[in-house]
């Protein structure tokens, strides 16, 4: 039983090592630009391999009521080699109504899953 189960748990550990280091996810740092409804956005692949981002997708929120204000996707497809950046800028379809305050909401789908990051701005 044991010649069985040392080398079956040893081909598990590397396994299990081998696809934690096979996640990807890059940086994603924010900014609101001076109209509400533009978001500049920088991914920062940190990871050892290249990652291809599909789709970045803004959410904004009103940040009083909580009442979604504008939905906008944005189709990127580049890839970002490592230790490089891509910047880029999304923006609602239509301009924000007035609110006490935006929260912004953006999910970046990639090669590797998805990234998702939040931004208050009052």
């Amino acid at each position: 039983m044991k010649t069985i189960t040392r080398p079956l748990v040893g081909l598990m550990l590397l396994i299990g090592l081998a696809v934690f280091a096979q996640a990807q996810n890059p940086a994603v740092k924010m900014k609101a630009g001076p109209p509400p409804e533009l978001i500049s956005y920088t991914l920062q692949n940190v990871g050892a391999a290249t990652i291809l981002v599909n789709t970045v997708v803004l959410q904004v929120f009103d940040a009083k009521t909580c009442q979604k204000l504008c939905v906008s996707k944005s189709p990127v497809n580049k890839k970002i080699l490592k230790c490089k950046t891509l910047e880029g800028q999304i923006r609602c379809s239509h301009p924000l109504p007035p609110a006490s305050g935006y929260i912004y909401y953006l999910k970046v789908l990639h090669s590797g899953g998805q990234t998702e990051n939040w931004l208050f701005v009052p």
